[in-house]
């Protein structure tokens, strides 16, 4: 009998088993490798690519804060990513992305000063056939990632952040600047950033010529819109789809539209007949050199006065760079010429506010000329102020407006917590106890301008007062002791709503502490029967520190209030609400 083994299989089939098990696991693996982790990290670019967008909106805010405010600050941008750590799983390597500025430039045509009769010296028609040319850069992200192909540039210019698709629009991302209903809004961008990494880069924003004056302007004689001219990559039909929300924006052109466009940049024209305030800065991103030299000299008060023999009156000018912001340290010579010999001349220093002034006792009527380096003394030159003070024996210093009414008012009390101004001056109000609201009510507004002509098209208002305890002192310019608020009769717009806070320092000069406007709400609350409240923050455009530093100042101490100029009747209250 023949015997055979017997074979048994069982052993080779769970070893297949296994290779199996381990061979779909592998494949899955693979499959995962190839095709779920380039899905899963093109996320992760595209998150970032949003959260870099998003730094560069607060980037663009930090830079408008810094020219409103004259304060430099922070801002970080994340540049560049890594990936997520995945076990078992290959990344790729860390993506780096670049942060840099490239050179670009605006330009402003057309733009005359309105209701200021010195700074028209600079911001005229004459000057305006020239366009003021300004230099700047924009700063442009560039990345480019491992998965997500389609990821675009993202450009701020201008005041605008947008991003730029090679094969895709472009699309504006951010949400306001540079036209702002009737705003204008333009910054110039100094420094060099050249930076590519992984990780962050800390942006330092220094305010260079900031906070600036806003200057009220609209189109010239001749009745050109005025055009603000844009170097830039994005095209005309961008430019359109950026503005298209602004109605005072009448077209924006590009190099085949007009024939003065240059290539490379964009022409926004802006609607006639209406009147701008124009706000201009210059910040820079980095350390960057920057002078500031004088480009006019304005007054502060009207240019035209009638004076009284032997009260001295002071003359007070502002130097301005181009940017509309004051020019420290600047030498102003005042010449006063009586017209009977050689004129005596005063050299005095700016402030840090640009203002330099001249405390003058007339005994004639005199002409005074108020000039920087490279000024002519001429009327209508740029660099120079001309004073015509025309002396009586009894007059109203700045005068201009109607003669001041006589004004004697009861002491403050809980009970007299109101006092109604009718073109009244050095009206004085003792024993103001611990208030925290000084508002205005039931105005009644003049035709008269501050040189004493009427205009049948506006009515003004002018109030400025001087706060104390005795010991600390505060200047409250409601608007900025030039024209006063304005409200045109025929579409009820408000101009000039500038309102300044001074305090007096120890060596008796006033030093500017606030310098803010008042909103179009404000003013319409109160023309049409409300209150206009000088202390609360929400009357102004923005809240500013020294408005905050007057109402504690209040708020604190029993003070005298004296009313130092006034044209148009109004009713002040101060109170505790």
């Amino acid at each position: 009998m023949k015997l055979r083994a017997k074979t048994d299989n069982r052993g080779v089939s769970e070893i297949i088993g296994a290779i199996l098990v381990f061979g779909l696991v592998v494949l899955s693996l693979v499959i995962f490798q190839t095709n779920a982790v380039p899905s899963a990290n093109e996320e992760v670019e595209f998150d970032h690519n949003q959260e870099v967008q998003s730094d560069l909106i607060g980037l663009d805010a930090e830079l408008s804060d810094a020219a409103a405010s004259g304060h430099g600050g922070t801002a970080v941008v994340t540049v560049g990513m890594d990936y997520p750590t995945r076990f078992l799983f290959r990344n790729p390597p860390p993506v780096s992305g670049s942060l840099t500025t490239e050179t670009s430039r605006f330009t402003i045509e057309n733009a005359v000063a309105v209701e200021d009769n010195e700074t028209d010296d600079y911001w005229n028609s004459t000057e305006s056939s020239v366009p003021h040319e300004y230099t700047s850069r924009r700063l442009v992200y560039r990345v480019d990632y491992n998965v997500y192909d389609e990821a675009p540039e993202t450009v701020l210019a201008h005041g605008v952040v947008y991003d730029r698709f090679e094969d895709g629009p472009t699309r504006r991302i951010d949400a306001g600047g540079l036209v702002d209903g009737r705003s204008i809004e333009l910054t110039a961008l100094d420094g060099r950033r050249n930076e590519s990494r992984v990780g962050v880069v800390s942006v330092p924003v220094t305010a260079q010529a900031a906070p600036t004056e806003t200057v009220r302007v609209s189109d010239g004689p001749g009745g050109d819109n005025v055009n603000l001219t844009l170097r830039t990559e994005a095209t005309a039909t961008n430019w359109t789809r950026f503005l298209e929300d602004e109605e005072h924006v009448e077209a924006v052109l590009g190099a085949g539209d007009a024939p003065d466009v240059e290539p490379g940049t964009v022409k926004v024209v802006l609607e006639e007949g209406v009147t701008y305030e124009l706000e201009l800065a210059r910040v820079s991103v980095g350390s960057a050199p920057y002078t500031a030299t004088p480009a006019y000299v304005t007054s502060v008060g009207p240019t035209t006065r009638t004076v009284t023999v032997g009260t001295a009156t002071d003359l007070t000018v502002e130097v301005r760079d181009q940017y509309n912001a004051p020019v420290a340290g600047e030498q102003v010579t005042f010449s006063v010429d009586d017209g009977d010999g050689a004129p005596t001349t005063e050299t005095v220093p700016t402030d840090d506010e640009g203002r330099a002034s001249l405390s003058y006792t007339p005994s004639e009527s005199v002409t005074v000329t108020a000039t920087v380096d490279g000024g002519t003394g001429a009327d209508g030159d740029p660099l120079s102020v001309v004073y015509d003070l025309t002396a009586s024996s009894a007059g109203r210093d700045g005068g201009g407006g109607s003669a001041g009414a006589a004004c004697s008012v009861p002491d403050w009390s809980s009970t007299t917590t109101s006092l109604r101004l009718e073109n009244a001056e050095e009206c004085t109000w003792s024993g103001v106890g611990r208030v925290d609201r000084l508002s205005l009510s039931n105005p009644a507004m003049t035709p008269l301008k501050a040189d004493g002509t009427v205009d049948p098209g506006k009515q003004y208002l002018r109030l400025a007062m001087v706060v104390t305890d005795g010991n600390t002192t505060y200047l409250l310019e409601v608007p900025d002791n030039r024209e006063g608020v304005s409200r045109q009769f025929d579409d009820g717009n408000w101009g000039n709503k500038k309102v300044h806070v001074f305090k007096r320092a120890g060596d008796g000069k006033y030093r500017r502490i606030a310098d803010t406007d008042l909103t179009d709400g404000a003013l319409d609350n109160f023309y049409q029967g409300g209150s206009l409240d000088l202390l609360d923050g929400s009357s102004y455009r923005r809240t500013d520190p020294g408005i905050v530093e007057l109402r504690n100042f209040l708020r604190q101490n029993t003070v005298t209030i004296r009313v130092v100029e006034n044209d148009g009747a109004v009713t002040l209250t101060a109170d505790s609400g």
